[in-house]
């Protein structure tokens, strides 16, 4: 470079760069300062307070050299670059001069509205965006030195209860005290970020699944202790899920899922802390998948009902009968009512599956009503059924459109529907029983029902889980259970329908205990309603 005109080219570039109020500098190939204006002192002091004389390259991209020799040798004219240093944002805008060995330097502090984008602004903790950022970084590291990290991924699970009793600002405070305690449990080395709205996540490098247990299950013990917020003592409920790379995922992407997917696993299965499961992965997949196709099954012939009939023990009579759906897939067949009904209430599909079988079962009772007049007609319900304002109009809609009595139909619901929303489940009961249908509780003695809230509804019918009833030869725990739910039902003027009878021995000791009604597969197993007419005509 003539030295001239360098000389000429600082002294230009100078004149007009100290009434810039951000660093500006001038640098050679080598990666020689030849020029920084007065404000680049200025960032030093403010961004490195407690160094006498910071150096100049604490503010510069730390690949400065690099950069400048990859412009010069792919004859790139203008670049831009941003960078962290310390707890501030840089970009760096790089022009070639017209010597093509220096360069011009123009430094920005895009801080603040970096933090907007990577920070969030409640705790002021990185955000998602920021962590993805940081898991992109560290697997490039990993792969770099063969290492692994782990990433931890932490729910508040009574966050949006807390939020809806207490208020938005409890929310809030509630966010920065859990922000403030995963900040005294893990070191600087880590990255704590709030992902979502009750979500936090931890990065943590060069740590193990073992060792990410061990800090995990701390987390969970500090929280095990009320926090104090706003002079309140509260719970908070916390469940965390862990991956780690390369085991779990070889990408930031997949290591995000697979932590996300093992704290769904802690959640379902109401534990504190769970790793990644493929297969419980795969099963939510395909659980996702089948919603699809459920949709579409109730446009097709895949879905039908079966009947498994009621038999009164006492008169040996057919009573009723209980309508099942049955899903025939394409592809994969027989599934399980177990599986797409918890299909179907994840994806909203419920009401419209309980909408289609009433109309199907009382489509066909008219058949069945024909062979058995008066036949009671039981059609299982749930939960999300009964905190629907407009499901009895649905049901009374339905009996009238057939031409069918109330009091015919049977509505089945599990105890722990009951536990939902007690108090709209009630009203939905009590205008249910108004329009004159029935009620039974199904699967009686597994869920949570207190016998002072049975005392509150107006049902007609208690159906004893079948895994008391099955085994109730052998264990005398269960014939103690049949027998007292049997005296219980009765004392409150209650039916009593036994499920699971499987052997004439079961139903005779059934009938000791002035049971009423019976049903199980040494009765029948469920029956199209062709067969079931058939089986009912054969059994009269």
């Amino acid at each position: 470079m003539n030295k001239i005109h360098d000389k000429v080219n600082i002294k230009w570039l100078s004149e007009a760069s100290e009434i810039n109020p951000n660093p500006v500098l001038i640098m050679n190939l080598k990666g020689e300062v030849l020029y920084r204006n007065v404000a680049t002192d200025n960032y030093l002091n403010i961004i490195f307070p407690n160094l006498c004389f910071p150096r100049l390259s604490l503010i510069l991209p730390s690949t400065i050299n690099e950069i400048l020799s990859d412009m010069h040798n792919n004859q790139v004219d203008y670049k831009d670059i941003e960078y962290e240093v310390v707890d501030a944002f840089f970009k760096c805008k790089i022009v070639k001069s017209i010597d093509e060995t220096i360069y011009n330097l123009y430094l920005t502090n895009i801080t603040k509205s970096k933090n907007s984008a990577f920070f969030d602004t409640v705790t002021q903790l990185p955000n998602s965006i920021y962590l993805n950022k940081m898991i992109e970084e560290e697997v490039k590291k990993c792969k770099k030195s063969g290492s692994c990290f782990t990433l931890l991924r932490f729910n508040i699970i009574n966050f949006k209860n807390l939020s809806y009793a207490l208020g938005y600002d409890f929310g809030e405070h509630l966010l920065l005290a859990v922000a403030d305690k995963l900040k005294n449990i893990f070191s600087t080395n880590s990255t704590i970020a709030r992902f979502s709205d009750h979500d936090f996540a931890v990065l943590l490098p060069q740590i193990a699944l073992k060792s990410a247990r061990v800090r995990a299950d701390s987390v969970i013990e500090v929280f095990e202790d009320p926090l104090i917020i706003s002079s309140l003592r509260i719970e908070v409920a916390i469940c965390s899920g862990i991956a780690e790379y390369p085991r779990h995922g070889v990408d930031a992407h997949a290591i995000l899922q697979c932590a996300d997917v093992a704290m769904h696993k802690a959640q379902k299965l109401n534990s504190t802390i769970e790793f990644y499961d493929k297969d419980f992965f795969d099963e939510t997949t395909r659980k996702i998948k089948l919603a699809t196709e459920l949709h579409n099954a109730l446009a097709t012939d895949e879905l039908s009902i079966v009947y498994q009939p009621k038999v009164d023990i006492q008169k040996n009579t057919v009573v009723g009968v209980e309508a099942l759906m049955r899903w025939s897939h394409p592809s994969e067949g027989f599934i399980s009512p177990e599986i797409f009904i918890e299909v179907a209430e994840q994806s909203r599909l419920i009401k419209e599956i309980t909408i289609w079988v009433l109309n199907r079962t009382l489509k066909e009772y008219q058949s069945l009503a024909a062979v058995l007049p008066n036949i009671q007609l039981s059609v299982n319900i749930t939960a999300k059924d009964l905190t629907s304002e407009t499901f009895p109009e649905i049901v009374a809609g339905l009996l009238a459109a057939w031409n069918i009595d109330a009091e015919v139909l049977t509505l089945e619901i599990t105890e722990n529907a009951l536990i939902t929303d007690t108090e709209q489940v009630l009203s939905i009961i009590s205008r249910l029983t108004n329009i004159g249908i029935k009620l039974s509780i199904d699967d009686f003695g597994t869920g949570y029902s207190s016998l002072n809230y049975l005392r509150q509804l107006n049902v007609n019918e208690l159906k004893i889980d079948k895994s008391f009833v099955m085994d109730m030869l052998g264990d005398e725990n269960n014939q103690i259970i049949v027998r007292a739910v049997t005296s219980l039902a009765h004392d409150l003027n209650l039916k009593v329908t036994a499920e699971g009878v499987e052997n004439k021995e079961t139903l005779y000791e059934l009938n000791k205990y002035r049971c009423d009604i019976a049903q199980g597969y040494y009765l029948s197993k469920p029956l199209s309603l062709k067969d079931i007419i058939v089986w009912i005509k054969n059994y009269s």
